[in-house]
């Protein structure tokens, strides 16, 4: 049995990026199967960027379980020490940019998701994955994918005989290939991105990236490291002016005074390709606390069509309310919440009810991009 791959603590960021180019260039370890590979769960020892929208996390939630904090000489750059006796390895992270954490992995694949999953889940951790919608994948490819995933499971529906899809593609085409999956009247709702394939090239050379609809990055191959860190940086530059307009043009702020209150702001929405079957199931799952969406709440019936939530986002425990009815979902955000809950929700219901949803704004503008 090979030895695991070697994660040395680094000192600087010009330690880090030998490591990391080491690796671009390094041979792979063979893999256990087609459907690790694709999943990005198998034993690839590239380099891997899990992008973390942070909310202001304290940095010692990350110790809180149990894991090691080994700074270096640059305040913004820390090795992280998994807890695992059995499985010790090391991830390095990038704080430079206080709310957007970036972990770099060069172990392998499996436990490194694994290994940064418990980090942003933990309790109380205030962490929280960059959401990339199928949406958002199409568009950071912008007609240059090399390669695409989909992965659709509607989790609103009891029923095992629900349609689900699951395909992996890479060659030549992917646009004509998507456009045709979605010709399909079985499956036009049901073709949600959950990665795409770029080959990227910067004037230093070219990285073959997959990009994970979690805000995962995998390099597959190529011969810059620099170009696989200008990607990252784009990926985190056009997810952050997102967050951006969503704080600051979709809030509800409320000035009182002794005789009245008024009201600025404005409510995003996420429109439903097809009506709801049920607006009261559908609020059932939706505010049950449980992953992806994170959202715990209460809701009542107004009458059959409309249903209102008062929520709980548990990535910062802060309040949310939302507007259901059949053919679209209001998310109505307080002063100070954070956006990255509009981000999960439409990410997850492309994924899980309707990939052909759309996230709109004031005078129907669209968040993300139109279809």
């Amino acid at each position: 049995m090979p030895e695991p791959p070697q994660t040395p603590l680094v000192k600087n960021r010009r330690e880090l990026r030998d490591i990391l180019e080491n690796r671009l260039l390094a041979a792979e370890p063979e893999e256990e199967s087609f459907e690790e590979v694709e999943e990005g769960e198998g034993k690839s020892i590239k380099p891997k960027t899990y992008l973390i929208e942070s909310n202001n996390a304290p940095l010692e939630n990350i110790a809180k379980e149990g894991n090691e904090l080994k700074g270096t000489e640059d305040k913004t750059l820390w090795n992280i020490v998994s807890r695992d006796p059995q499985n010790r390895f090391s991830v390095y992270l990038d704080i430079l940019e206080p709310r957007y954490w970036k972990i770099h992995s060069v172990y392998y694949a499996r436990e490194s998701n694994a290994f940064v999953r418990s980090l942003v889940r933990g309790d109380g951790s205030r962490l929280d994955n960059f959401w990339l919608s199928s949406d958002s994948l199409d568009l950071l490819v912008g007609g240059r994918g090399t390669a695409f995933g989909l992965k659709y499971r509607n989790v609103f529906e009891a029923d095992e005989e629900s349609p689900k899809v699951s395909m992996n593609y890479w060659g030549r085409g992917t646009n004509e290939v998507l456009r045709a999956l979605k010709g399909i009247p079985e499956i036009q709702n049901k073709v949600s991105l959950s990665k795409v394939g770029v080959d990227f090239l910067t004037d230093a050379g070219h990285v073959k990236t997959d990009i994970f609809k979690d805000g995962r990055l995998r390099a597959r191959s190529g011969n810059s490291i620099e170009s696989y860190l200008s990607l990252v940086e784009l990926v985190t530059g056009y997810y952050s002016q997102i967050l951006a307009n969503i704080e600051q043009n979709y809030v509800m702020k409320y000035e009182y005074t002794e005789k009245y209150c008024t009201v600025q702001g404005s409510y995003s929405a996420i429109l439903f390709s097809s009506p709801l079957p049920s607006v009261t199931s559908f609020a059932e799952t939706l505010t049950s606390g449980n992953e992806p969406f994170r959202i715990w709440g209460l809701w009542r019936s107004v009458d059959n069509k409309f249903v209102r939530i008062k929520g709980v986002d548990l990535h910062t425990n802060t309040p949310v309310e939302l507007e259901l009815m059949p053919d679209e979902l209001r998310i109505v955000l307080g002063e100070g919440a954070c956006g990255n809950v509009v981000t999960r929700l439409f990410t997850n219901i492309q994924a899980h009810f309707d990939s052909n949803c759309s996230l709109k704004g004031l005078n129907d503008v669209n968040l993300i991009r139109t279809h």
